[in-house]
């Protein structure tokens, strides 16, 4: 039971609540739905609706005549044929936490990551310490170190790795950069050499609607950002690249890539033996063609009962029992408000008051969104 109380620390806010990427059948998603106000890499180069217009294309031309997309597309031609990659990708997080979590308070966390391309045939593991995914054979992993527990409903690096999934290689984070220099997103690109070494500097604004800011400045791409590159001159390779968010007109440093290796004799291990894989049907979610305030009395009041028929519709089963029906079960559904929405999250943020068994009232907002099935789903907020 301790694991799961560090879990439910873990989902406790810090400030406001707010949601985190999309809760999954499985102890992974549940801890991806963060209730506090915090930094998430959901996504990452999608970033910039409104910056610096004199820039044709973004690109800046460097001073020995290479644009930002020319210097991208070579390196990307020559990593192209590197079979092998190590490399550490140092993130503000938690080791237990998904893939896609930030928070600017918390300390870097390396994460190991091996790819390889035999045969056209890629493999590759990102390993966090609390939090491991791999994908081989064709077939894709994740899974919890300490509580040996994990899950295989994916579908793609995307569906396990979020944002990170990027990272996978550092010709899969310049092929990002590329797509959206040449997308015409508004980001402006600065490009200059020096000591052997191209230096790419981009900057970016927020992405999203903000008519409610609630979400403004929760997350790389809904916030200012600056994201470095550098690429060694004569051979094109990426030696190292970083991410900076802005906020309270300070920089701060969020995410580094560093101790690239190319070319070594590695392979990606397969799960440990003892990891109890689950969660292949993914969850159900409830209450289709309700509004989201209708579907958050449905779910929020089912807590009083602890009525399983409606809560393991809208959350992993098992993680609901052990994580949160102690702190949850008698809670009373007092209030329910307006849904909004804000940012580019694809769901809703309902407000709602919660009275706990133990007498305190949480008045934080719940975040709703569909299932691949049409109902809806606890995306966070508890």
């Amino acid at each position: 039971m301790d694991n799961y109380d560090e879990i439910r620390e873990l989902l406790k806010p810090r400030r406001e609540i707010k949601a985190s990427s999309r809760l999954r059948a499985s102890t992974e998603t549940l801890l991806e739905k963060r209730c506090r106000k915090n930094y998430r890499l959901r996504w990452f180069w999608g970033i910039g609706t409104a910056v610096v217009a004199a820039a044709v294309m973004g690109v800046l031309l460097m001073p020995f005549g290479m644009s930002a997309k020319d210097i991208l597309s070579s390196a990307i031609k020559v990593l192209s044929n590197e079979k092998t990659v190590e490399m550490t990708v140092e993130v503000r997080t938690r080791p237990v936490e998904n893939f896609s979590y930030i928070d600017i308070d918390d300390d870097f966390v390396p994460h190991k990551i091996v790819s390889t391309n035999f045969d056209s045939i890629p493999s590759w593991s990102v390993d966090k310490g609390g939090r491991v995914a791999v994908g081989l054979d064709g077939r894709i992993y994740c899974w919890l170190t300490n509580l040996k527990c994990g899950w295989t409903d994916y579908r793609k690096p995307e569906d396990a790795l979020a944002g990170m999934a990027i990272f996978l290689s550092p010709k899969t984070i310049l092929e990002a950069e590329l797509s959206q220099c040449a997308s015409d997103s508004g980001a402006s690109y600065v490009v200059d050499e020096k000591d052997g070494e191209i230096l790419l500097t981009v900057n970016a604004e927020p992405q999203g609607d903000f008519a409610n800011p609630y979400m403004l400045d929760t997350s790389i791409r809904e916030s200012r950002n600056v994201r470095r590159y550098v690429i060694d001159a004569a051979t094109r390779l990426l030696k190292s690249a970083s991410v900076s968010i802005i906020s309270d007109g300070r920089e701060i440093e969020v995410l580094r890539v560093s101790d690239i290796r190319y070319g070594g004799n590695v392979s990606v291990t397969p799960p440990p033996a003892d990891i109890d894989f689950s969660g292949e049907d993914g969850i159900p979610g409830a209450f289709a063609g309700m509004s989201p305030e209708d579907a958050a009395r449905k779910i929020l009041g089912a807590f009083e009962k602890w009525d399983t028929s409606v809560i393991n519709l809208v959350m992993d089963p098992d993680l609901a029992e052990r994580a949160f029906k102690p702190d949850y079960s008698g809670a009373v559904l007092l209030e329910v408000g307006e849904a909004f929405q804000s940012g580019e999250y694809p769901g809703f943020f309902v407000p709602y008051s919660l009275r706990l068994p133990n007498g305190y009232v949480k008045n934080y907002n719940v975040a709703l969104r569909h299932t691949n099935k049409g109902g809806w789903e606890i995306d966070g907020g508890l």
